[in-house]
């Protein structure tokens, strides 16, 4: 994998994206539960 691929880049963007998403989602649950 010396090479880097569009699709690796677009990973972690993707993933703090995710992250930031489910985040929030336990934040409004935890608060409103």
């Amino acid at each position: 994998m010396a090479q880097e691929s569009p699709s690796s880049r677009l990973l972690v963007p993707i993933l703090l994206l995710i992250g930031w998403i489910v985040g929030c989602i336990i934040m409004v649950y935890v608060v409103f539960s």
